[in-house]
Protein backbone atom coordinates (compact mmCIF):
# COMPACT_ATOMS: atom_id res chain seq x y z
CA UNK A 1 0.00 0.00 0.00
CA UNK A 2 1.15 3.23 -1.07
CA UNK A 3 0.95 6.48 1.29
CA UNK A 4 -0.05 9.99 -1.02
CA UNK A 5 -0.76 13.77 -0.18
CA UNK A 6 -3.30 15.44 0.06
CA UNK A 7 -5.59 14.16 1.51
CA UNK A 8 -8.04 12.52 -1.36
CA UNK A 9 -11.75 12.61 0.73
CA UNK A 10 -14.43 10.44 -1.12
CA UNK A 11 -16.78 12.31 -2.95
CA UNK A 12 -20.14 13.14 -1.12
CA UNK A 13 -18.72 12.01 2.42
CA UNK A 14 -19.41 14.40 5.50
CA UNK A 15 -16.43 15.79 6.94
CA UNK A 16 -16.35 15.75 11.07
CA UNK A 17 -16.13 18.50 12.55
CA UNK A 18 -11.92 19.17 14.61
CA UNK A 19 -14.41 19.94 17.76
CA UNK A 20 -16.80 17.35 17.33
CA UNK A 21 -13.71 14.63 16.83
CA UNK A 22 -12.98 12.16 19.81
CA UNK A 23 -10.34 10.03 20.99
CA UNK A 24 -9.88 6.50 21.48
CA UNK A 25 -7.81 5.10 24.46
CA UNK A 26 -8.17 1.73 23.47
CA UNK A 27 -6.09 2.09 20.34
CA UNK A 28 -2.48 2.76 21.95
CA UNK A 29 0.27 1.06 18.92
CA UNK A 30 1.77 3.53 17.04
CA UNK A 31 0.83 4.62 13.83
CA UNK A 32 2.63 1.82 11.38
CA UNK A 33 0.88 -0.97 13.76
CA UNK A 34 -2.27 0.18 12.47
CA UNK A 35 -0.98 0.93 8.59
CA UNK A 36 0.27 -2.75 8.73
CA UNK A 37 -3.33 -3.81 10.04
CA UNK A 38 -4.79 -2.08 7.31
CA UNK A 39 -2.74 -3.37 4.20
CA UNK A 40 -3.08 -6.99 6.00
CA UNK A 41 -7.51 -6.58 6.00
CA UNK A 42 -7.32 -5.20 2.28
CA UNK A 43 -5.41 -8.42 1.27
CA UNK A 44 -7.65 -10.49 2.66
CA UNK A 45 -10.87 -8.90 0.45
CA UNK A 46 -8.97 -9.13 -2.30
CA UNK A 47 -7.63 -5.93 -3.00
CA UNK A 48 -4.97 -5.29 -6.06
CA UNK A 49 -3.63 -1.81 -5.21
CA UNK A 50 -3.85 0.65 -2.73
CA UNK A 51 -3.34 4.21 -1.50
CA UNK A 52 -3.61 5.83 1.79
CA UNK A 53 -4.18 9.25 1.49
CA UNK A 54 -3.47 11.96 4.42
CA UNK A 55 -2.48 15.72 4.53
CA UNK A 56 0.46 14.58 6.06
CA UNK A 57 1.55 13.86 9.28
CA UNK A 58 2.32 17.31 10.77
CA UNK A 59 -1.02 18.92 9.34
CA UNK A 60 -4.34 19.47 11.84
CA UNK A 61 -6.58 17.17 9.83
CA UNK A 62 -6.48 13.96 11.10
CA UNK A 63 -8.66 12.62 8.78
CA UNK A 64 -6.98 9.61 5.79
CA UNK A 65 -8.63 7.84 3.32
CA UNK A 66 -7.71 4.70 1.47
CA UNK A 67 -8.24 3.89 -2.25
CA UNK A 68 -8.06 0.63 -3.76
CA UNK A 69 -9.27 -1.80 -6.14
CA UNK A 70 -10.14 -5.30 -5.92
CA UNK A 71 -9.42 -8.46 -8.02
CA UNK A 72 -12.07 -8.35 -10.84
CA UNK A 73 -12.20 -10.88 -13.89
CA UNK A 74 -10.36 -9.41 -17.35
CA UNK A 75 -13.17 -7.27 -19.17
CA UNK A 76 -12.33 -8.46 -22.70
CA UNK A 77 -15.13 -7.21 -24.44
CA UNK A 78 -13.64 -4.44 -26.62
CA UNK A 79 -12.52 -7.43 -28.65
CA UNK A 80 -16.08 -8.34 -30.06
CA UNK A 81 -16.46 -4.33 -30.25
CA UNK A 82 -13.52 -3.77 -32.28
CA UNK A 83 -13.95 -7.05 -34.38
CA UNK A 84 -10.31 -8.24 -33.42
CA UNK A 85 -9.45 -11.59 -33.05
CA UNK A 86 -5.52 -11.48 -32.86
CA UNK A 87 -5.05 -12.67 -28.91
CA UNK A 88 -2.14 -9.79 -28.68
CA UNK A 89 -3.10 -7.02 -30.81
CA UNK A 90 -0.30 -4.10 -31.23
CA UNK A 91 -1.46 -0.56 -30.59
CA UNK A 92 -1.19 -0.31 -34.49
CA UNK A 93 -3.94 -3.00 -34.78
CA UNK A 94 -6.70 -1.79 -32.12
CA UNK A 95 -6.23 1.37 -34.08
CA UNK A 96 -6.93 0.06 -37.75
CA UNK A 97 -10.07 -1.48 -36.29
CA UNK A 98 -11.52 1.24 -34.45
CA UNK A 99 -10.96 3.42 -37.93
CA UNK A 100 -12.59 1.38 -39.44
CA UNK A 101 -15.48 0.68 -37.38
CA UNK A 102 -15.84 4.57 -37.22
CA UNK A 103 -16.16 4.81 -41.23
CA UNK A 104 -19.17 3.14 -40.79
CA UNK A 105 -20.65 4.79 -37.42
CA UNK A 106 -19.74 7.93 -36.83
CA UNK A 107 -22.31 10.40 -36.14
CA UNK A 108 -21.52 12.75 -39.02
CA UNK A 109 -21.86 9.96 -41.39
CA UNK A 110 -25.52 8.93 -40.19
CA UNK A 111 -24.59 6.71 -37.54
CA UNK A 112 -25.57 6.11 -34.53
CA UNK A 113 -23.94 8.09 -31.12
CA UNK A 114 -24.26 4.99 -28.99
CA UNK A 115 -22.43 2.58 -30.88
CA UNK A 116 -20.16 5.34 -32.04
CA UNK A 117 -19.63 6.09 -28.20
CA UNK A 118 -19.21 1.79 -27.77
CA UNK A 119 -16.43 2.01 -30.36
CA UNK A 120 -14.59 4.58 -28.81
CA UNK A 121 -14.85 3.16 -24.88
CA UNK A 122 -13.81 -0.35 -26.80
CA UNK A 123 -10.91 1.53 -28.26
CA UNK A 124 -9.96 2.79 -24.86
CA UNK A 125 -9.77 -0.39 -22.75
CA UNK A 126 -7.99 -2.09 -25.84
CA UNK A 127 -5.21 0.51 -25.54
CA UNK A 128 -5.03 0.11 -21.83
CA UNK A 129 -4.69 -3.70 -21.90
CA UNK A 130 -2.41 -3.33 -24.81
CA UNK A 131 -0.20 -0.87 -22.73
CA UNK A 132 -0.85 -2.75 -19.34
CA UNK A 133 -2.82 0.41 -17.90
CA UNK A 134 -5.80 -1.50 -17.34
CA UNK A 135 -6.76 -1.42 -13.49
CA UNK A 136 -4.87 1.28 -12.77
CA UNK A 137 -7.88 3.40 -11.37
CA UNK A 138 -9.33 2.62 -7.72
CA UNK A 139 -12.66 1.35 -7.80
CA UNK A 140 -13.17 2.11 -3.92
CA UNK A 141 -12.66 4.84 -1.47
CA UNK A 142 -13.60 4.41 2.13
CA UNK A 143 -12.78 7.72 4.36
CA UNK A 144 -12.32 8.10 8.36
CA UNK A 145 -11.85 11.93 10.24
CA UNK A 146 -13.45 11.10 13.44
CA UNK A 147 -10.97 10.61 15.66
CA UNK A 148 -7.92 12.94 16.90
CA UNK A 149 -5.32 11.33 15.45
CA UNK A 150 -4.55 10.21 12.43
CA UNK A 151 -3.26 6.53 13.68
CA UNK A 152 -6.51 6.42 15.07
CA UNK A 153 -8.69 6.74 11.89
CA UNK A 154 -6.01 4.33 9.94
CA UNK A 155 -7.35 2.15 12.59
CA UNK A 156 -10.80 2.88 12.28
CA UNK A 157 -10.67 2.03 8.54
CA UNK A 158 -8.74 -1.43 9.42
CA UNK A 159 -11.01 -2.27 11.82
CA UNK A 160 -14.70 -1.15 9.40
CA UNK A 161 -12.84 -3.56 6.74
CA UNK A 162 -12.22 -6.71 9.28
CA UNK A 163 -16.34 -5.85 10.40
CA UNK A 164 -17.42 -5.58 6.53
CA UNK A 165 -15.53 -8.91 5.89
CA UNK A 166 -17.09 -10.66 8.91
CA UNK A 167 -20.08 -10.43 6.64
CA UNK A 168 -18.52 -12.89 4.07
CA UNK A 169 -17.38 -14.95 7.11
CA UNK A 170 -21.10 -15.46 8.62
CA UNK A 171 -22.29 -16.46 5.30
CA UNK A 172 -23.52 -13.43 3.74
CA UNK A 173 -20.96 -12.60 1.15
CA UNK A 174 -24.06 -10.77 -1.07
CA UNK A 175 -24.52 -8.07 1.69
CA UNK A 176 -20.51 -7.54 2.05
CA UNK A 177 -20.49 -7.12 -2.49
CA UNK A 178 -23.28 -4.25 -2.06
CA UNK A 179 -21.41 -2.69 0.92
CA UNK A 180 -18.80 -2.39 -1.44
CA UNK A 181 -20.76 -1.50 -4.55
CA UNK A 182 -21.83 1.57 -2.25
CA UNK A 183 -18.16 2.61 -1.82
CA UNK A 184 -17.69 2.43 -5.29
CA UNK A 185 -20.45 4.84 -6.03
CA UNK A 186 -18.85 7.22 -3.57
CA UNK A 187 -15.48 6.74 -5.56
CA UNK A 188 -16.84 7.52 -8.87
CA UNK A 189 -19.19 10.56 -7.53
CA UNK A 190 -15.24 11.69 -6.57
CA UNK A 191 -13.67 11.41 -9.57
CA UNK A 192 -16.47 13.30 -11.70
CA UNK A 193 -16.46 16.09 -8.81
CA UNK A 194 -12.45 16.10 -9.00
CA UNK A 195 -12.55 16.24 -12.63
CA UNK A 196 -15.34 18.98 -12.98
CA UNK A 197 -13.35 21.02 -10.27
Amino acid sequence: MKEATPLKWPGDWQRTLPEKQELNAQWKKPRSFYVAQLETELKRIGVTSSVLTSNGLSDRDPGVAVWFSRIKKEDFSWRETLRITAAYPTLDEVDEAYRKLVAQHHPDRGGDINIFHKITDARAKAKDWVNHREGNTFDYAIGADKFKEQKLNIAALANSIRHIRGLERCGTSAIMEKTFEGFAQLAEKAESHAARA
